[in-house]
């Protein structure tokens, strides 16, 4: 049986999909809730559709008060909507680049049309996090059910990632030395 705080409750949609937790184990739902409305607004990011899934959500959930599944999505899309607006805020997008056009006003935080190298290493960033997080996760669960072998593994798998991250920065770093200035 799940048992999770109000926020979380609409998760479990997603970690019903899979085989229940075990007593040992832990429970995703809590994760599911912070990183999945997260991500989908850092991809979205546009002011215009939050707010318009925002008004959506609103709708949905009214209708359908009384069916659990749809209630609890149209929960889900409310929150990602929220993260949609506030990554739109700090994009500034609405509907696109309108707030550009029209008013002149810049991004507070990246533009995400030009700067396509640093979004794409936010984005290995979040996803190195996002993995290593999962590992983490992984041993605890493995200390849990008294199976060492599968937490030496997967703290063996956490330390090559973060080699391989250390290597590849590094040899990024050195790359660029080496390129001619413009």
């Amino acid at each position: 049986m799940l048992k999770n705080p109000a926020y979380f409750k609409p998760f479990e949609i997603f970690t019903r999909v899979l085989p229940l937790p075990v007593y040992t184990s832990l429970d995703p739902t809590p994760f599911i809730g912070i990183f999945f409305p997260v991500f989908f607004g850092i991809i979205l990011g546009d002011a215009g559709y939050g707010l318009f899934l925002l008004i959506l959500s609103i709708v949905l959930k009214k209708r359908f008060l009384k069916k659990k599944l749809l209630r609890d999505a149209s929960q889900i899309l409310f929150i990602s909507s929220l993260y949609t607006i506030f990554f739109g805020l700090l994009y500034s997008e609405f509907f696109g680049d309108l707030p550009r056009r029209l008013f002149g006003i810049e991004p507070i935080c990246v533009e995400r049309r030009t700067a396509v190298i640093p979004m794409l290493y936010f984005t290995l960033a979040v996803g190195a996090a996002h993995v290593l997080l999962g590992l983490f996760l992984g041993i605890i669960t493995a200390l849990r059910k008294k199976t060492g072998k599968e937490a030496v593994f997967k703290l063996l798998s956490i330390l090559i990632i973060v080699c391989l991250i250390i290597i590849l920065h590094r040899s990024s770093m050195s790359s660029r030395k080496s390129w001619p200035s413009r």
